[in-house]
């Protein structure tokens, strides 16, 4: 629940955020966002960055909108710890640090909030009510336990800010129109563009379901399809496993199925990161009438990833920031790469959806399934698949608008309100 500090102890407070990172840069966006949502109610923050690949790796940035001048965080007037995300750090990590975060700065142990990432599927160690106890054990008066998504309890996702998302859209096509005349390719303003982030180990299913789904939904269109593939699992001893996949799903043919009928030419292109341009893997001779463009990188720069974001009829998230990034600033579900910890989130999704769209939002989701590791994957089968009725389009509208709305925003305005108030 969302803690309740509106008593007189409060006033003045400042922010210490305990950031603990793993791999990748989803854990350093999370406190970013928290971080502006304090600076906005006009309390001063100090983010504590926690490697937890090496402990004793800490990184730290002081916020302010209210001061001139940059603060210490032994300035800070008896702040309100901040932990987010939760479960990546044990109890015990955490608790030395926050000890050790006291000793330095002569802090006192009140008051604190925990923010962990979306429906998590946590291990015993991991339950939010472990790391409650212990903390209230440790010496704070008051813990606050929260949980980002959609599920019971949970209290929404966070979006990309407004004016984020304005300077991106004055900005995208500008960008996107150098980036493209680099590797000698147009940006078509009759094509449709596609873009997808996969982090997990099940890149080629993942790239072939996005693909080929993407290409059944939009089989009443003519205009060419670019699709924009960032991997983050890609290597170079992957690349001739996933040139297999991408030329079986091209190919594929079934009574339910038949891909090539979608496409007149197909070619697959990589980026190649020590000449910087697109090297082209395979062509593939369809029955259809448009040709599509499949671009496959480990990696872009998160500005480049953002316009082609801007740019997409439709997109593929992986873990939260990328999901979070799609709701906010398209407005739909994307297609979701499901980590097993990550079935929570999506079975949230499911119950929101309802009956009537089960097969949708499975055909969205790629992923392994927990406890079994059974994979998780549909096809849309473009030769039997019934023409959706307007109330079908209208469910699925009210999912996305019920998904992308539901920020957590406001909650966490809630933890600061008083938080940035002078001390009487």
């Amino acid at each position: 629940m969302v803690a309740d500090f509106t008593n007189k102890s409060v006033k003045g407070r400042d922010v210490v955020l305990i950031n603990p990172i793993f791999n990748g840069g989803g854990d350093h966006v999370m406190a970013n966002k928290i971080a502006n949502i304090a600076l906005d109610e006009g309390c001063r923050v100090t983010i504590s960055a926690v490697d937890i690949n090496n402990f004793y790796q800490v990184n730290t940035r002081n916020l302010s909108l209210r001061d001139a001048e940059p603060h210490e965080m032994g300035a800070l007037n008896n702040p309100v710890f901040v932990v987010a995300p939760v479960g990546i750090l044990s109890i015990e990590k955490l608790n030395r640090h926050i000890d050790l975060l006291c000793e330095q700065n002569q802090f006192s142990k009140k008051d604190i909030v925990l923010i962990e990432e979306m429906d998590l599927l946590p291990s015993p160690r991991q339950e939010l009510a472990v790391y409650e106890a212990e903390l209230r054990g440790s010496g704070f008066k008051n813990v606050s336990v929260n949980r980002l998504g959609f599920g019971e309890g949970s209290i929404g996702y966070l979006p990309t800010d407004s004016n984020t998302i304005d300077v991106i859209k004055q900005r995208f096509e500008g960008e996107l129109l150098k980036l493209m005349d680099g590797y000698n390719m147009s940006l078509a303003k009759d094509s449709n563009y596609h873009l997808a982030y996969i982090s997990s180990n099940l890149f080629v299913t993942g790239s072939e379901v996005f693909i080929a789904n993407t290409l059944v939904e939009t089989m009443g269109s003519e205009a060419d399809s670019n699709f924009i593939m960032v991997l983050r699992q890609l290597s170079d001893y992957s690349v001739p496993v996933l040139t297999a996949g991408l030329k079986y799903i091209l190919q594929k043919k079934t009574g339910e199925c038949d891909i090539s009928a979608l496409f007149s030419e197909a070619t697959v292109f990589f980026y190649n990161s020590h000449s910087g341009e697109l090297d082209r893997s395979i062509k593939i001779v369809g029955e259809g009438r448009k040709n599509v463009n499949i671009v496959v990188t480990g990696s872009l720069p998160n500005n480049i990833f953002e316009d082609f974001m801007c740019l997409a009829q439709s997109g593929m998230a992986s873990g939260d920031q990328s999901l979070s990034e799609f709701l906010s600033m398209t407005g739909k579900m994307p297609y979701y790469d499901m980590q097993p910890w990550k079935y929570p989130l999506v079975q949230a999704i499911e119950k929101r959806g309802g009956e009537e769209l089960k097969d949708v939002i499975s055909q969205k989701v790629v992923g392994m399934m927990p406890f079994n590791g059974e994979k998780r994957y549909q096809f849309i089968p473009s030769l039997t698949q019934p023409h959706p009725s307007p109330d079908f389009f209208h469910k699925q509208n009210e999912l996305d608008q019920s998904l992308s709305s539901n920020t957590a925003t406001e909650a966490i305005k809630e933890l600061f309100k008083l938080a940035g108030k002078n001390s009487e």
